[in-house]
């Protein structure tokens, strides 16, 4: 029995790739899940596609440049969750371009801020809190306390370092407030996490 459910795409995403390779979970809405015994695992030929967590740095970049940034090996129907990357960037005034086996964003003008709730995607919160520190206006960043248990307490290392920048943020510790500006250059403590150095790279 699961209490609390939160990152619920990276739950469905694991059951799914167990399902390919042969094991059947029973998942009651991710509040309960039963596997039967006697299964086995078979062996298979799995491609393995590109990951768009990773990729939402190199989007960020796009949109806080007003270039583009094309990642290949991303599948279009995605289960990732973090796919929800880019429906934030086209909120916040990106073009995005989805190809066969591919993604393109392109910054464009001005970014606007949001409000946004990321309990389910926890592992693009400091890319949206980095792009939100460019963006015109306060963006708010709800439902996300899971992140004080991550390699760091990633709500209080990304309002540390954002601060350093000269960006105007408030948190709890459930949520982040961005109000975005004109960044300048700081040196960044990644707090022993690989997000923190990405997001913030």
């Amino acid at each position: 029995l699961v209490k609390d459910v939160c990152s619920r795409p990276y739950i469905e995403l694991t059951l799914g790739v167990m399902n390919d390779f042969g094991i059947i979970v029973e998942n009651n809405d991710c509040l309960s899940f039963v596997v039967p015994p006697a299964q086995r695992y078979l062996a298979r030929t799995y491609e393995i596609e590109g990951d768009y967590s990773s990729s939402s740095y190199l989007f960020a970049a796009a949109a806080v440049t007003g270039g583009a940034v094309t990642v290949k090996n991303l599948h279009p129907d995605s289960k990732q969750g973090d796919t929800f990357f880019l429906t934030l960037l086209r909120k916040m005034g990106c073009d995005i371009e989805r190809n066969k086996n591919e993604v393109t964003v392109r910054g464009a003008g001005e970014l606007r801020s949001l409000t946004v709730d990321l309990n389910d995607y926890p592992d693009i919160v400091q890319s949206v809190a980095v792009v939100a520190a460019f963006a015109k206006g306060t963006t708010r960043i709800t439902n996300v306390g899971q992140l004080k248990h991550k390699e760091a307490n990633r709500i209080e290392s990304t309002a540390s370092e954002l601060k350093k920048m000269g960006v105007q943020v408030a948190h709890d510790d459930r949520s982040l407030e961005i109000t975005g500006g004109s960044p300048k250059g700081a040196v960044i403590n990644t707090h022993n996490d690989h997000r923190t150095a990405m997001s913030f790279a």
